[in-house]
Formats: structure tokens, C-alpha cells, sequence
């Protein structure tokens, strides 16, 4: 064969060779896109069956676009939008929104296109504390003395950012806060500079500190100011086993135990076994991890600090051997377990689902999702950037949402119906919500039976619901029950469970103060007892509540369990005839009458008398006809 026949061989063979990479290439990226598609369905599903795990899902980790941002806004978690990173952040969106974000979040989110113009616009908004301990703002000199005012110096001074230079450390030598400037390992640590402020650090911090020039000669200098169990978790000193010799009565050895920078050997650990502390070794990487270490000290080690460690080696067959010794909830937010399908259904009773739900080292997918279905904390799992999500096209998005259920009506939703006579709305929110445990909705369900609002009257119903609001320490809940077993609605009347829920609902309660202070006078369901009755009802009329003023008004008059003094019985009557209770305008009317702690006048007599007669007071009336007949 010639030359050009072998060249035109070659390449014809070169040719069907390419043709047959394509052609394999082209069927993976077909059977990758079915594959895609198999999840992005299965997904869609889930999401469509678990809609809050959809909202905040998508507020947390989608890149909404601004028209779907818009178009959904009543629907969107805006706390979760606000720490979203995928979002197309302007200033102007960030604008557009200003009453809707969640301003701490937005403080500490690092995708905002952070400027000087940024953070004057809205200087007024931002959490400075988040701003000050912020990575990505573009600081500066200028930007760090221009809001001098405003920063949270604690959070600038542990800030690794700023433009650390001895400059700028003497300028604001007297804002620093020297506890966290001590610990901060991107300071531009030299030895002058150790020199220059060794008045001023807090010497713990710049133990522990790893950045700080570390050397024998450092040490030895400042032995006497050193914190020692700063320095005995503090990898980045110069370790060897002189060194450890020459302080082995300063070192602090529980923190010598979690460090990972010594020179460890199998030698090392069995010479100081006496005086390790063993649960610090859990997070130890430098200790040699093998399976004989781990079973050589197995009756020492801290198991629960093993259990979330990440530096274990890790295997299935290590998880069984010690499956009654791990902590399962310290397991189930390790992300460094060797995670499969299969290890979750070998342990499914042992995990903790809400903290499995959080950790992102799980082999996530739509059909793993599916499968645990009924065990996961969608809560936590909303918090989880998965990879499905990066999955859903924007015809998606647009079909779940406008499939979204109506949001439960809130609290909030059935007062607002519950004020303006709508009893069939406000039922249909707070009945869900009591029988979910809303003490406050059980109140008002209870009421809502009691008078027969939006329901037939049942005060066998009403005390069912007030009963459970009162059990959880709902006040009002607790004075109506009362008052249904002092007046024996929907219960057998009983005195002594009429006062025992009035002592429950006392505190801060002014009606049930009110009606507690009366059945001690009366010595209804307890013993009489006039001075505790003045007390109640003169907490009650502290309050404002108008029949504990009368009847405190009525306890100085006479004397009653606390000294008689008709000034103060005037003061109270006052208060409580200004509010428009009867009693009190009929009992004022008769001090007036009788020149009983004001100048006896016959007209402010008839003035009071005749309030309280229009309100159907019995005595005021009796008494104005007297005046009138005059």
C-alpha cells in the first residue's frame, strides 16, 4: 500500500472515530437530560405536596427573577429572600423592596453589589453590627472613619477585612475592643508589635491566637503573661516534645488533648494517657485515627464528641461496630459519614430527621427525597441548598405558585373578622388554631360558644375551650372559667373552683382580681377575708378596672378591712363614675348627698344620682325622685 492510500486509511479511520465520540457523547447528554427531566418531575411532585417547603425553598435558594419576584411578592418568605445569594441584586431592587426585606439578613448577605453608595443609600436600615463584622464590604480608611459613629467596634476589631495595617490600629487605639483585636489573626503580627501593646491585649486571645510569630524565644519572653490553656490549644506554636517537656506542669492538658498541632504518635498518647482529657480528642485531626486506636482506648473515649467528629475514618463497618455507643443525633449532622441510601435505611429509627434534614453531605436527590419522604423536617429541609433546585425551569416556578392553597387564615385574620361581625370567618380561622394548641384563638373559640356567635350557644363547649386556654396560663381564659363555675355556666356551680381559677388568672388579669377580691369579702369558694379583698380589689383598681375602684371606693367608706377614710373613697368612686359605672355615680351622688368626704352639695348629688339612674340603677333612681319631689 502506498503512502496516500495508508494517509487516506488513517484518516477515514480518524474519522469514524470522532463520528463515534459524538455519537456517544450525544447519547450521555440524552440519557443525562432524561435523567434530569425523571428528577425535575419527581421533584415538582414533592414540592407540590409540601407547598411551605416550596415557598421558603425557593425564597432561599432560587434565583427569582424580578418579574416573578414582583408578580408573587404576597407569596414569598422574604426573611429566607433576604439571605438569598441567586437573587439579581441592584439597588434598585434592594429599593423597590426596602419595607419588605428583613434588614438584619440583608446585613449579612455577601451577593448585595456592596458599595459606598450602597451603604450610605440606606445607612439608616442596615444592622451595623452584621455590617461590621462583614468579609465583603469594599473596606477602606475613608469608609471606616465616615460611619466612625455607627459601627459595632467589638465586631470591626475580630473583622479579618479591614486593611489592618499599625496605622490604622494606633488611630483607633481607644475604640478597639482589645479582647477581640487580640484574637484577630490578620493584624500584621510582628514582634515590635506584641512590644508595642503589651499593656493593651488581652493576653488569652493572643494565646490562642495562630497568626501571632511564634517561637521559643516568644514564649519564654512573656511565660508569666501567657494564658496557658490559650497557649495549650494553640496549634501554630513551634511543638515538639522538648517543648512540651519544658512546661509540662503549665500546660493545660484537657486543651493539649484537642490540639492538633503536636507532634502526635501512638508513643505520644500512651505516655500521657493519665492526663489527656479524653472527650477533647474527638475533634483532634492530628491524632494518628486508625481502627486499632480507636478500639485500643474504646472504654476512654468521649463517644458523643466522636460521634460529630470529622476526622474519624470513617466506614459502614465502624458504624456497626459502635452502633450502640455513637450519640445517633451528634451522627445524623455529620457530614463527614460515608452517606448512601442504603446506611440511612439501615438506621432509620436511630437518626435524628430534623438534623439529617439540615445536612447537606447527604446523597440528595428527588428520588432519595422521595423515598424518606414521611421522615423529613421540611422545615429544616427548606434551609438545605439542594442540587433539585438548580433543576426547575422558570414555567415551573410559575406552575407551582399558581397552584399554591390559600394561605390558613392567622390569627390576626379572624380578630379582624371577629371586630367587624363576621363570626363565620373568624371561626374558620381560630377553630384550626385551637385545636392546634393557640391558647389565645381556645379563648376565643370559647367565647364564641358562650355567647353564641358564629356557632349555636354551648356553654358546655365554651368551658371545654376555655379550660385548655386556661391550662396553658391564658389570663382570660382563666377569669372566664372562673366566672362559669361562679354563676354554674356549663359547669355545676362551685365557689371554690370559681376562686381557685380567679387566683390563676390574678396576675395582671384586673377583672379576675376584681371577682377574686369579692368572693373574699362574700367568702364565696374561701374564707372570709376583708383585707385580702381590699388587696385584690385595689390591684384590680390600679388597672383601671371601674367596679375594683367602686368597690375599693366602697371598702374605705366603711371601714372594710382597711382603715375608713372618706377622701380616698371619693377619689376612687370618682374614677370608676368618669368611666361610666353605675354603682360608683350612685355611691359618689350619696357622698355628695351626705357630705361625706367632700362639701355636702345637693345639685353634684343630683348630677351623679341622675348618670346612674339613666343606667337603671335601682337606688339612684329612688333617690333622685326624693330630690325632685322637693
Amino acid at each position: 500500500m502506498d503512502d496516500t492510500a495508508a494517509d487516506t486509511g488513517r484518516s477515514l479511520a480518524l474519522g469514524k472515530s470522532q463520528t463515534l465520540v459524538r455519537v456517544m457523547d450525544r447519547a450521555r447528554a440524552i440519557t443525562a437530560g432524561l435523567k434530569d427531566d425523571n428528577e425535575r418531575a419527581c421533584f415538582k411532585a414533592i414540592l407540590g405536596r409540601h407547598p411551605e417547603f416550596l415557598v421558603e425553598g425557593l425564597s432561599a435558594h432560587y434565583p427569582i427573577d424580578a418579574d416573578l419576584l414582583e408578580h408573587y411578592a404576597d407569596e414569598w418568605d422574604w426573611e429566607a429572600l433576604s439571605a438569598n445569594p441567586a437573587l439579581p441584586w441592584s439597588l434598585d431592587l434592594i429599593d423597590c423592596y426596602e419595607d419588605e426585606w428583613d434588614w438584619e439578613r440583608l446585613s449579612r448577605n455577601p451577593a448585595l453589589p456592596w458599595s459606598a453608595e450602597l451603604i450610605d443609600r440606606f445607612q439608616d436600615n442596615w444592622t451595623w453590627a452584621a455590617l461590621s463584622r462583614s468579609l465583603v464590604l469594599p473596606w477602606n480608611l475613608d469608609l471606616i472613619e465616615r460611619y466612625a459613629a455607627r459601627w459595632k467596634w467589638s465586631k470591626l476589631s475580630e473583622n479579618s477585612a479591614l486593611p489592618w495595617t499599625q496605622d490604622l490600629i494606633d488611630r483607633y487605639a481607644d475604640r478597639w475592643a482589645w479582647l477581640q483585636l487580640s484574637e484577630n489573626d490578620a493584624l500584621p503580627w510582628t514582634q515590635d508589635l506584641v512590644d508595642r501593646y503589651a499593656d493593651w491585649w488581652y493576653w488569652g486571645g493572643l494565646s490562642e491566637n495562630s497568626a501571632l510569630p511564634w517561637t521559643q524565644d516568644l514564649i519564654d519572653r512573656y511565660a508569666d503573661r501567657w494564658n496557658w490553656w490559650g497557649l495549650s490549644e494553640n496549634n501554630a506554636l513551634p511543638w515538639t516534645q522538648d517543648l512540651i517537656e519544658r512546661y509540662a506542669d503549665r500546660w493545660e492538658w484537657w486543651w493539649l488533648a484537642s490540639n492538633s498541632g503536636l507532634p502526635w504518635t501512638q508513643d505520644l498518647v500512651d505516655r500521657y494517657a493519665d492526663r489527656w482529657n479524653w472527650s477533647y480528642f474527638a475533634s483532634n485531626s492530628g491524632l494518628p485515627w486508625t481502627r486499632d486506636l480507636i478500639e485500643r482506648y474504646a472504654d476512654r473515649w468521649y463517644w458523643e464528641g466522636l460521634s460529630w467528629s470529622s476526622v474519624l475514618p470513617w466506614t459502614q463497618d465502624l458504624i456497626d461496630r459502635y452502633a450502640d455507643r455513637w450519640e445517633w443525633s451528634k451522627l445524623s449532622e455529620n457530614d463527614a459519614l460515608p452517606w448512601t441510601q442504603d446506611l440511612i435505611e439501615r438506621y432509620a429509627d436511630r437518626w435524628e430527621w430534623g438534623l439529617l434534614s439540615s445536612n447537606r453531605a447527604l446523597p440528595w436527590s428527588a428520588a432519595f427525597l422521595a423515598r424518606f419522604e414521611s421522615h423529613w423536617d421540611f422545615e429544616a429541609l427548606a434551609k438545605n441548598p439542594l442540587p433539585m433546585w438548580r433543576l426547575l425551569q422558570r414555567e415551573d416556578i410559575i406552575e407551582l405558585m399558581d397552584e399554591l392553597p390559600p394561605p390558613p387564615l392567622t390569627f390576626a385574620d379572624g380578630w379582624e373578622a371577629y371586630r367587624v361581625g363576621d363570626y363565620d370567618r373568624a371561626l374558620a380561622a381560630w377553630r384550626p388554631l385551637a385545636e392546634q394548641g393557640s391558647a389565645a384563638a381556645q379563648f376565643y373559640l370559647g367565647c364564641m360558644y358562650r355567647d353564641g356567635l358564629g356557632v349555636a350557644q354551648d356553654e358546655e363547649q365554651a368551658v371545654h375551650w376555655y379550660r385548655k386556654a386556661a391550662a396553658q396560663g391564658q389570663a382570660g381564659a382563666q377569669f372566664n372559667l372562673g366566672c362559669m363555675y361562679e354563676y354554674g355556666r356549663g359547669v355545676t356551680q362551685d365557689h371554690s373552683q370559681a376562686v381557685h381559677w380567679y387566683r390563676k388568672a390574678e396576675q395582671g388579669n384586673a377583672p379576675g382580681q376584681k371577682n377574686l377580691g369579692w368572693a373574699l369579702r362574700n367568702g364565696l369558694g374561701a374564707g372570709q377575708d376583708d383585707i385580702q379583698a381590699v388587696h385584690w380589689y385595689r390591684k384590680a383598681a390600679e388597672q383601671g378596672n371601674a367596679w375594683g375602684q367602686t368597690n375599693l371606693g366602697r371598702s374605705y367608706r366603711d371601714g372594710r378591712g382597711i382603715a375608713l377614710d372618706d377622701s380616698l373613697a371619693v377619689q376612687w368612686y370618682r374614677k370608676a363614675a368618669e368611666q361610666g359605672q353605675a354603682d360608683a355615680q350612685s355611691d359618689l351622688g350619696w357622698m355628695y348627698a351626705n357630705g361625706r368626704g367632700v362639701a355636702q352639695d345637693d345639685s353634684l348629688a343630683v348630677h351623679w344620682y341622675r348618670k346612674a339612674a339613666e343606667q337603671g340603677n335601682a337606688f339612684a333612681q329612688e333617690r333622685l325622685h326624693e330630690y325632685l319631689r322637693r
